[in-house]
C-alpha cells in the first residue's frame, strides 16, 4: 500500500514537472512571436519618457507594445489625438536605442498616404464594377482574378527629401479634408485585366467614362492585358486621360506601352514632371 502511494505521488510529480515544461515551451513560442509582456511594458515606459522629453509641447499617447519577431524589436504607435496625420511610430531595439518616424509627419508623408487611401476607397468600388476579381480555371489553366485601383500620388518615391517636401507643401497640408473629386495632386487608375488588348481597351474606356460622368478627375490611366510580348505582358502606362478618350483603339496608344528592363539604369525614370498635371491647388493657410 505504501509503495502504491509512493508511486502515485511520483507520478503526480512527473505530471506537474511535465505540465511546467509544456507551459514553459508554449510561453517561449508565444514570446518568440509576440514579445515578452513584462519587457514590452518596461520599454513602453522608456518610450513614454523619450516622447515626453523629445516632444514636450505635444499631447501624444503611447500605445501598448507591438513586436516584430523578424527584426526582433518592439515598436509603439505614437498617437496624436488632435491630428489625423500627426501619429507616427517609435521603435525600441535590442541595443536600447529609440528611433521614431516623426519625419513622416513633418514631410507630409502621412498626409499624402491618407489622401491616397481615402481617394482609393471612394474610387475603387467604381472600378471593381467592371472587373472580375475571382480566380478561375480555364481549360485547365489557372487564371488569377483581375485587379484595379485608383491612387493619388506624385510617383513611387519616398517623400523624405527637401525637394519632395517643397513640391508637396504648396499642394497639401496636414489634416486637410479629402475631396475625392477635386484632389490636390495628380490621380491615376490602374487595372490589370485578363482579356485581350481590344477588350481591355473597351473596358478601360468604360471605366474612364463612368468616373468622368460621376465627376472624378483622373489624370492618368494604366492597364494591362493577358497578351504576352517579348519582354512581358502587354501593358499601357501613364496614359493622360485626354489621350485615352481621344484614342479609337490600342493602336493609338503605342507610345504608352510599358517596357520592362533587366537593368534598372536602362529604365526611364519617373519624376515629378512625369506626373505633372493642371492641378495647381494651393494649400490654405492654417
Amino acid at each position: 500500500m505504501e509503495a502504491a502511494n509512493k508511486s502515485k505521488a511520483l507520478w503526480k510529480i512527473f505530471a506537474v514537472v511535465g505540465a511546467v515544461i509544456i507551459i514553459g515551451f508554449i510561453f517561449m513560442i508565444y514570446t518568440a512571436f509576440n514579445g515578452n509582456f513584462i519587457t514590452g511594458m518596461r520599454y513602453k515606459a522608456k518610450v513614454e519618457e523619450y516622447i515626453t522629453r523629445t516632444y514636450p509641447d505635444k499631447n501624444y499617447r503611447v500605445s501598448n507594445y507591438h513586436y516584430d519577431f523578424v527584426m526582433e524589436y518592439y515598436y509603439f504607435d505614437i498617437i496624436d489625438p488632435d491630428s489625423a496625420d500627426g501619429s507616427f511610430r517609435a521603435n525600441y531595439n535590442s541595443d536600447g536605442e529609440i528611433t521614431d518616424s516623426y519625419a513622416d509627419v513633418m514631410n507630409l508623408t502621412n498626409t499624402l498616404d491618407r489622401l491616397d487611401w481615402e481617394f482609393s476607397q471612394e474610387v475603387n468600388p467604381v472600378i471593381e464594377k467592371h472587373i472580375d476579381k475571382k480566380d478561375k480555371m480555364i481549360k485547365g489553366v489557372f487564371v488569377p482574378g483581375e485587379f484595379g485601383s485608383g491612387s493619388c500620388k506624385v510617383d513611387d518615391s519616398f517623400f523624405d527629401t527637401k525637394s519632395d517636401y517643397d513640391y508637396l507643401k504648396d499642394k497639401i497640408y496636414m489634416d486637410m479634408p479629402t475631396d475625392a473629386k477635386h484632389m490636390p495632386l495628380p490621380t491615376s487608375v490602374y487595372v490589370s485585366m485578363n482579356t485581350d488588348r481590344k477588350e481591355s481597351f473597351r473596358r478601360i474606356k468604360e471605366i474612364a467614362t463612368e468616373l468622368k460622368t460621376l465627376g472624378y478627375r483622373i489624370d492618368y490611366y494604366e492597364f494591362s492585358t493577358n497578351e504576352e510580348t517579348d519582354w512581358h505582358e502587354l501593358a499601357y502606362d501613364m496614359i493622360p486621360a485626354d489621350k485615352l478618350f481621344a484614342a479609337k483603339s490600342t493602336d493609338d496608344l503605342s507610345d504608352y506601352i510599358r517596357r520592362y528592363y533587366d537593368s534598372p539604369e536602362l529604365a526611364p525614370s519617373t519624376t515629378h514632371a512625369t506626373m505633372s498635371s493642371n492641378v495647381t491647388t494651393a494649400a490654405p493657410k492654417k
